[in-house]
């Protein structure tokens, strides 16, 4: 699956000022591993790699993995990420600099099904009302495959909560953001 090399092509047009680059051209030089997907670990390292490679086509800074405790802090970190004002991209109807991030996600709980998205918005959520989290109206917008979609908050918190099912998993954590600092 090229799931992680989707997220990074999505970052990279971001962050960068290259053309858009095509996930199968990047996905075995910098984020192939043993797995069968891509290990948290691989993708900060060839982010680091890629953006490095590209010079000064790209904003400075590096790649991380955090791991927020709950999710109302994986909300909060969401938000300011988005909300940095770093890189490339704007919103078309506010015209403010967006900047990405990407998250691991289990779309089905008893399975592995582990997953990298990459979040392109919120709307609808205050931190200084942090139970507007909850809010039907608190919206996360990811990008995958090709395609954009909104979720609610609470909805995509708890994806991002499931990492460490099933047992399997039980040595992961759960809520894996990605940021560009």
């Amino acid at each position: 699956s090229y799931c992680g090399a989707t997220a990074a092509a999505n970052v990279h047009n971001a962050y960068c000022k290259k053309y858009f680059i095509n996930p199968k051209t990047i996905a075995n030089r910098y984020f192939d591993d043993i797995n069968p997907g891509v290990r948290y670990d691989t993708l900060v390292r060839g982010l680091n790699d890629l953006f490095q490679n590209q010079g000064r086509d790209c904003v400075d800074g590096y790649w991380y993995r955090t791991n927020p405790k709950d999710d109302l802090h994986f909300i909060n970190i969401l938000y300011r990420q988005l909300n940095s004002k770093k890189g490339y991209w704007k919103n078309p109807k506010t015209k403010k600099t967006i900047s990405p991030a990407i998250v691991l996600i289990n779309r089905t709980p008893k399975t592995t099904s582990l997953h990298f998205v990459t979040v392109v918005g919120i709307e609808g959520y205050t931190p200084s009302a942090p139970n507007s989290r909850n809010s039907k109206t608190c919206k996360i917008t990811i990008n995958e495959w090709g395609n954009q979609s909104k979720i609610t908050c609470s909805s995509f918190a708890k994806l991002a909560s499931q990492v460490d099912s099933p047992r399997l998993l039980r040595w992961m954590d759960d809520y894996h953001v990605f940021i560009y600092r």
